[in-house]
């Protein structure tokens, strides 16, 4: 069989019936960084608006070629999720040693979860290809595990855009949360205090060699909650524990926006200050700290 990393010009045909594209190989590898891919997902990255029937037909080529699977056991109304096989990464040179097998298992328990943070993340990524922006670096909860964890806290990704402003780059640094299941109020005020440490004692910086840091946290209550409650709830947690740094909003507006208004619209909460602000453009103390 041939593989993919071969060359790098030429379609590679797996079987008579089934030629992969470039684009093939660009998808199934947007399948394996992500983990889990829905075809929303992947649409949005590789194929863009209006076109779900073309990703649709390019991931179900990739299925009957054998290189992606799909999930069993999801409910009729949910999408489906999909991964790449062990012949997928046999072809794409992805790695198929028990380690790398075993880092690859299905966690279905935190499924939704990941769902959600892929979600964010594929609309970050789409938002950083305008003119002027760039996505630097993204570390999912993996990579931040040893980084992290020993200091009491495990965002679920952290990442770093720049951009140009007057000319000048500037570089900004967030950490990002998914609560979709309401927590105690003792849970969230632990994680809000872990975090303030960690930056206010210095932590942070001497792992990421940059102060700039918000902390992006992303709401979906459960059946019968009300986000903007919810939403109120954390940013008012926010200001107790004394993290101005932290700015809330609902998961489903933040996933409803266009991808050049996921910086500058107003849709995050900042504890102390009345009324939405948007990522970029909070006022210039607020520019400053960030890019500190």
């Amino acid at each position: 069989m041939s593989s993919m990393k071969n060359d790098a010009n030429r379609p590679v045909r797996l079987r008579r019936q089934l030629t992969l594209t470039l684009r093939d190989e660009r998808v199934a590898r947007l399948v394996d960084t992500l983990g889990y891919a829905t075809v929303a997902q992947v649409q949005l990255l590789e194929f863009g608006e209006g076109n779900r029937s073309r990703a649709q037909t390019r991931l179900s080529i990739l299925r009957q070629a054998g290189l992606l699977e799909v999930l069993p056991g999801r409910m009729p109304n949910e999408p489906a999720i999909y991964v790449v096989s062990r012949k997928g990464r046999e072809v794409l040179g992805l790695g198929t040693s028990p380690e790398d097998l075993h880092s690859r298992r299905v966690q279905y328990a935190r499924l939704r979860h990941t769902i959600a943070i892929n979600d964010c993340r594929v609309r970050i990524i789409r938002a950083t290809r305008q003119p002027g922006l760039s996505l630097l670096r993204w570390l999912d909860e993996d990579a931040l595990r040893p980084l992290t964890l020993p200091h009491g806290l495990l965002p679920d990704a952290w990442f770093q855009v720049e951009r140009q402003s007057a000319g000048e780059p500037k570089k900004s640094a967030y950490f990002l949360e998914a609560e979709i299941s309401e927590k105690g109020e003792r849970a969230l005020r632990q994680k809000l205090t872990s975090v303030g440490a960690y930056l206010y004692g210095g932590h942070y910086a001497a792992t990421f060699g940059t102060k700039a840091l918000r902390v992006l946290i992303l709401i979906r209550p459960g059946p019968g909650g009300s986000a903007p409650r919810l939403v109120q709830r954390m940013t008012g947690l926010a200001k107790l524990v004394g993290v101005p740094f932290v700015r809330v909003a609902d998961l489903d507006v933040f996933l409803a926006l266009a991808p050049d208004e996921v910086f500058t619209a107003p849709i995050w909460n900042q504890p102390g200050v009345a009324g939405a602000v948007p990522l970029f453009g909070g006022g210039t103390a607020d520019e400053q700290a960030q890019a500190a």
